[in-house]
């Protein structure tokens, strides 16, 4: 029992504790000083693996993501619809399906259902039934990006070329851009002041130009009210189908 070890200066243990507790501080001590990878795996074969793993995944997903940047999506308009939107570039998600506006968050599908700019909710997978209700979807940018901060300058030039003749060629009654975003790419000659929801005063190959906020779920710059509201808006401007 511990109190059978107590010597005339109070010491609680004896002395080969002591001596054993001094070795153990030390031993803390060498550990403290080991690289991280080698307390991890408790020796440096471990540790060394354990990088190369997190490597290797990494490097899969840049090929992921490569690959699915490389993956088109197919545009789907009619000649004299009345609604063509024009979104920024795809998500990687729509990519991977191969369907306009498939994130998770994206409230596109359900903006023009609540709007009546169609009879029934659809999702993704339905993008190619949009000319149904004379409405068609392309993109400005092509190459698809888990985000728009990866795309250049070349990149939205060579994209309004495309726009243009594609515009040009269904001759929609109204172009509808997602996004500011897309308008100040088309018309830099706007600077960088405020632009606002709605019909603007330029057009695109002769077809009025119609702003609607980006639905991406990244977008927190407008309520979905608000959204809703422009969509609203331009469903009373663009009438009923033919």
């Amino acid at each position: 029992m511990e109190f059978l070890w107590q010597n005339s200066r109070g010491s609680a243990k004896p002395p080969q504790c002591l001596k054993a507790d001094s070795q153990s501080k030390s031993t803390r001590g060498r550990l403290l000083a080991m690289p991280p990878f080698v307390m991890a795996g408790n020796n440096h074969g471990e540790g060394m693996s354990s990088l190369c793993e997190q490597s290797r995944k990494k490097t899969v997903m840049r090929s992921s993501q490569k690959a699915l940047s490389d993956q088109r999506l197919t545009d789907h308009i009619r000649p004299g619809g009345r609604i063509l939107f024009v979104g920024i570039n795809p998500g990687l998600r729509s990519a991977a399906t191969g369907h306009h506006f498939a994130g998770h968050s994206n409230r596109f599908w359900k903006l023009l259902f609540e709007s009546k700019l169609t009879a029934e909710p659809l999702t993704h997978r339905d993008d190619w039934r949009v000319p149904d209700w004379g409405l068609g979807l392309t993109n400005i940018i092509q190459r698809a990006s888990a985000g728009i901060d990866v795309l250049k300058p070349r990149d939205y030039a060579v994209g309004k070329k495309r726009l243009l003749v594609t515009v040009e060629q269904y001759r929609p009654r109204i172009v509808a851009l997602l996004g500011v975003t897309i308008f100040r790419a088309l018309f830099p000659e706007c600077g960088t002041g405020r632009i606002n929801l709605g019909l603007q005063a330029q057009t695109l190959a002769g077809r009025p130009l119609f702003v609607l906020p980006n639905p991406s779920g990244r977008n927190a710059h407008y309520s979905y009210r608000t959204m809703l509201d422009a969509f609203r808006s331009l469903c009373d401007l663009a009438g009923k189908p033919d």
